[in-house]
């Protein structure tokens, strides 16, 4: 009988010490999501809802972790014609 597969994270290695990651030029440390979430946006057009459904996760979990990485979207308004 074969056992469930786990759905534990897998274990990353660690980024050597003078690989220069996570620092923008000394300034504050780059969240490890933030390219993840504005490729998906990007692709998505800048819609939210559509780049949640691509990485599986809730509008709402999206929002949070785009906060947590400190990334703002410019809101635009739809003209009306």
């Amino acid at each position: 009988m074969e056992s469930a597969p786990s759905h534990q994270p897998t274990q990353r290695e660690p980024a050597a010490p003078d690989a220069g990651r996570g620092t923008d030029s000394g300034s504050a440390p780059i969240h490890p999501d933030r390219a993840v979430i504005e490729d998906a946006l990007e692709r998505a057009g800048g819609i939210v809802s559509k780049a949640a459904a691509e990485m599986g996760i809730s509008r709402q979990a999206f929002y949070r972790r785009m906060d947590q990485a400190g990334i703002v979207l410019e809101r635009r308004l739809k003209s009306s014609r």
